[in-house]
């Protein structure tokens, strides 16, 4: 019974790590009580099981193109509060379109700064999200490009190439279950270039220079 008690415990405390900070702690206000009455364990831990499967269930389906993602890439979201989400997105960079055909990997997270109604009728209104602010990395999976340097470059003679970090900006449109997001991104290298020679790129190209950087894109999510 000791044992059964004390595995029953620590599934809970394995089961919480799983879950948002809310349930945990839940979870950790109820574990006291759950070493006093065993049943009161099981119960509780088949709650949080219950409740880590619709945490794990996508919120929405993503079909997106550009953005440093894919020429074509579709993907699903979770919302992880009310106004933010995290994304995981397959990407396909087709050889007509960048010389080399090219598969990605890529993991996202925007924050939504605010929302505004903008129309309001009796049965729909349009929301719009006129700023959101994101972080995301992607993986591309091409034989020019390694996680790791190859044996025939001299030791840290080249930077990893399959992993980017990107800096996501936009402008959300949503009507019942469907999105519409505008999307502006930037590779980590392109940051660090524009910050050293934000000059030139001032004089050269319009919009402060944002315009000789940075990858354009439009996705569409679908709601469930």
């Amino acid at each position: 019974m000791e044992i059964e008690l004390a595995f029953t415990s620590l599934l809970a405390i394995v089961l919480s790590l799983a879950i948002p900070s809310p349930l945990k702690a839940e979870i950790n206000n109820y574990l006291l009580p759950s070493v006093a009455s065993p049943s009161y364990a099981h119960q509780l831990v088949d709650d949080h099981c219950a409740q880590s499967k619709y945490v794990l269930t996508p919120d929405n389906l993503i079909i997106q193109t550009a953005g440093y993602v894919g020429f074509i890439a579709i993907g699903l979201g979770w919302g992880v509060t009310k106004n933010s989400q995290f994304s995981l997105l397959a990407g396909y960079v087709p050889k007509s379109v960048a010389g080399i055909e090219l598969w990605q990997l890529s993991a996202k997270f925007d924050w939504y700064v605010f929302e505004k109604s903008i129309i309001n009728m009796s049965v729909k209104s349009i929301h719009w999200h006129p700023f959101y602010l994101g972080l995301g990395l992607t993986y591309g999976i091409h034989d020019d490009l390694w996680v790791q340097l190859p044996d025939r470059y001299p030791d840290e003679y080249y930077q990893p190439t399959a992993f980017r970090f990107l800096l996501n900006f936009g402008s959300k449109f949503s009507l019942r279950h469907y999105d519409v997001i505008f999307g502006y991104s930037l590779f980590d290298i392109e940051v660090f270039e524009y910050i050293n020679s934000h000059e030139f790129y001032r004089k050269n190209y319009s919009f402060f220079g944002l315009a000789g950087i940075g990858s354009l894109s439009l996705a569409i999510e679908l709601d469930w």
